[in-house]
């Protein structure tokens, strides 16, 4: 009578997974709906020596972010560059031109992050890619975070250099008249949607 061996364990579980559908899904980090009343997306930044801030009236973001599941948390941000105002008339026709934002051509800019950190207490970092204009760079994003009674808190703030993105053309290619550094706030408040 010959011996039947026993089948391996591996192919125990893999036949297991086949007749139960495959392997579980991971779970869905929590959805997120932004309260722009609250919130707000802003650039400061140096003009002929001051500083100037200004802000995008027009963004969306698609939230999933779960502290316990950050695996699972990703986030997209959209902004309507065209919504850009500093106070400034002059400074924000000119920020609509092709020597910056070309707004006719790009007309949005887009922050796309899927990696987390959680540094420590309510710090961490995003792993993502900034795209403005034809440019697209990957930048990590330090932000902190406060849940509470299904609200979240979020600021964050990053420098980058604006020529990274060809912001600031011909005349403005030098940082004579506008200054290489730019800091980009972000101050989210968001209502847990499910």
């Amino acid at each position: 009578m010959p011996i039947l061996a026993k089948p391996a364990t591996g192919l125990l579980v893999a036949a297991a997974l086949v007749l139960a559908g495959g392997p579980p899904a991971p779970a869905q980090a929590a959805t997120w709906t932004v309260d722009h009343d609250a919130s707000r997306i802003a650039v400061i930044g140096t003009q002929t020596g001051d500083t100037f801030e200004a802000e995008f009236q027009d963004f969306e973001a698609d939230i999933a972010f779960d502290p316990d599941n950050l695996a699972a948390s990703s986030v997209t941000v959209t902004i309507d560059v065209g919504s850009f105002e500093s106070g400034n008339d002059d400074r924000d026709e000119l920020a609509m031109d092709n020597q910056w934002f070309d707004v006719d051509t790009w007309p949005q800019a887009e922050f796309r992050a899927s990696t987390f950190r959680h540094l420590d207490g309510n710090r961490y970092e995003a792993d993502g890619t900034l795209r403005i204009r034809d440019v697209g760079r990957d930048i990590t994003l330090p932000f902190t975070l406060t849940i509470e009674d299904g609200t979240a808190t979020m600021h964050g703030e990053i420098e980058v250099d604006r020529s990274n993105f060809n912001l600031g053309q011909g005349d403005f290619a030098s940082g004579e008249l506008v200054g290489f550094d730019v800091t980009i706030v972000i101050d989210l408040t968001a209502q847990r949607a499910g």
